[in-house]
Formats: structure tokens, sequence, C-alpha cells
């Protein structure tokens, strides 16, 4: 099942970007619950970055369950607010390991030039969408003084 949330290249997500991606998301997550749940002892995909908001510059902590893709599976998360060290699709990806009982988490710094505004962060595991999506704001980057 394909996450329909068109964000054109290089542009922040709005709020209103933000809500629809995180619509099609709830939307999609909820057809993969009903399609089948995750298996015993694994919890439903989720995620959640923090601190949120971060400021361009910071470092960011993305963690959260991959539902039933296996343990040592790769997640990749994926949002245009991210270095472009990694990608999918042209989208920049930070990969984070799926750990024991489903976990990931991943830490990368936000660069200092990404403008502020609101982007989603999705994720992907064992070749599909896991069906989950968070709004990140990003803020103006502490100044630098001399």
């Amino acid at each position: 099942m394909a996450l329909r949330c068109r964000i054109p290249p290089a542009v922040p997500v709005t709020r209103r970007r933000a809500g629809r991606c995180v619509a099609s998301a709830c939307i999609a997550g909820a057809s993969l619950v009903v399609a089948g749940a995750p298996a015993p002892g694994a919890s439903a995909p989720s995620v959640r970055a923090s601190p949120n908001p971060v400021r361009a510059g910071a470092f960011l902590r993305v963690d959260g369950s991959a539902g039933d893709c296996p343990r040592g599976d790769t997640v990749l998360l994926l949002s245009r607010a991210f270095p472009h060290v990694h990608d999918f699709a042209g989208v920049p990806a930070v990969l984070a390991p799926v750990r024991a009982k489903g976990g990931f988490r991943a830490r990368l710094r936000i660069a200092s030039g990404t403008a502020p505004g609101v982007y989603a962060i999705v994720g992907r595991c064992g070749g599909g969408n896991l069906g989950f999506a968070v709004a990140l704001r990003v803020t103006e980057p502490i100044p630098v003084t001399g």
C-alpha cells in the first residue's frame, strides 16, 4: 500500500500538507491493522521524534516500533528535513536497525540550513510502508555570536 503524500522536492511541509500526510498515514495504518495484526510480542508500528520542535543544526532522536519487521532488518525513515546521506525515491533517508521486540532508533543532526517549517517523517521496512507518520517542526537555528 503506497502512502499518498506527494510533497514537492525541497519544499517544507505546511501545516495543511503535514495534516494530510499524517491523515493519509493514519488511514494507511488503519488499513494495515485491519489487514493483519502485528505478530505476537510485536507492537503496532509507531514513530516518535524528540525534541519536537527541533532547531535547525540540532540533534534529533527518532525511535519507535517497526511492528512485525524482524530483528536485524532495517527501517528506512524518510523526511525532507533529514540530511541527504541516504535516500529512497529521491527523499533523504536515515537507516535504523530493527532491535529486539521490533524497536528501532536513530540519532541524526538536522542540517543548519534546513528551512523552518513542518516536515513529515514516514517509515518503510521489508519493502513496504509501515503506515505511520509524524509531523516534525524545524525552527530557526541558534544564532552564532562572536
